[in-house]
């Protein structure tokens, strides 16, 4: 159920896009019993188990919230799939019903939040029709983490500090407000590189780079779920975006250099331990991305000193401004 609302648009399997043109006006006469002022545009492809459609809204005024949105994207889910033996079917139903209208749920919570709207993807309404759920959003596309890493590797490396030290920044604001809204990722069942998409297609070399990040795959902290260590998994997230680049250009230099010694006279157990040897990540790291690193590790993983993401933030900001972070 967990993949429920997750979709990717920057990672759509278009494979069966032939097949499904077939089905569009079945489709299409759905989402119009949902809203009349739909229009079913095209299949996009599929993504985490549902079929991706574009929809335009003719007249996005005459809506309560989103009256400017006219691009749309729905998710088609078939939650049939999701029931279990036929015995317990009717409890499995409510089950999966109770599940959705909690997501919903969690997720209007944090779109009435002043700020914490912005790290969410809201839901502009949903229904089910003969055991398909059909979830519309106002459109986003944009990376998830192990994406986005490769994306940035093209930029410039003045403009990519900037970038990553800003992104880092907006992550641990947006995973503060859910906390403080008691909600959290649930890493035990989708990785947290597939819970956050970021939309980079306005940066710039600004200070403050136009960067989105949305939530996905959010619960309530209330639920049983393993999610006591998502503190120190969103640490090695932002560490690994601070530090992917850095480690990838040392490790293509030592490349260089081994393959250099391949000319000299130069035993394999030699070559076997210069390419297994790496230097300490401080040696790696130019040292303002290193004291983000340091700082965000040095709290996160020693449980006595991390309470709170703002935490963080304050004392990144500290640093920058007085350095000298111990």
């Amino acid at each position: 159920m967990e993949t429920i609302f997750i979709y990717n648009l920057s990672n759509l399997d278009t494979t069966t896009n032939k097949n499904k043109t077939i089905n569009l006006n079945k489709d299409q006469k759905n989402i119009k019993k949902i809203n009349k002022n739909y229009i079913l545009k095209k299949h996009l492809g599929t993504s985490y188990g549902g079929d991706i459609f574009q929809i335009k809204h003719e007249k996005p005024s005459i809506e309560k919230n989103y009256k400017k949105i006219t691009k749309i994207i729905c998710k088609k889910v078939d939650i049939g799939l999701f029931y279990k033996k036929p015995k317990s079917r009717t409890k499995n139903q409510q089950e999966v019903k109770t599940y959705i209208k909690e997501y919903v749920k969690n997720i209007q919570s944090i779109k009435r939040h002043p700020v914490g709207r912005q790290y969410v993807n809201g839901i502009i309404t949903y229904k089910i029709i003969n055991n398909y759920l059909y979830v519309f959003y106002p459109y986003y596309k944009g990376n998830n983490i192990n994406n986005l890493k490769t994306h940035l590797m093209k930029i410039e490396n003045e403009n990519f500090k900037t970038l990553i030290k800003y992104l880092v920044k907006k992550m641990l604001a947006g995973l503060n407000i859910l906390s403080n809204l008691n909600l959290n990722l649930d890493t035990s069942r989708i990785d947290i590189n597939e819970s956050i998409i970021i939309n980079t297609s306005k940066l710039n070399s600004e200070k403050r780079p136009d960067i989105k990040i949305k939530f996905y795959n959010i619960i309530p902290n209330v639920l049983k779920t393993d999610i006591s260590n998502n503190h120190i998994l969103y640490s090695n997230c932002m560490n690994d975006i601070l530090s992917y680049r850095y480690k990838l250009e040392y490790k293509t230099s030592l490349k260089h250099k081994l393959h250099s010694l391949k000319k000299m006279f130069v035993n394999k157990a030699t070559k076997k331990s210069l390419k297994n040897k790496l230097p300490p990540i401080k040696e790696i790291l130019p040292s303002d991305i290193y004291e983000y690193y340091k700082i965000i590790n040095d709290i996160v993983i020693n449980p006595k000193t991390f309470k709170t993401y703002d935490i963080i933030v304050k004392d990144i900001l500290l640093n920058e401004k007085y350095g000298d972070y111990n």
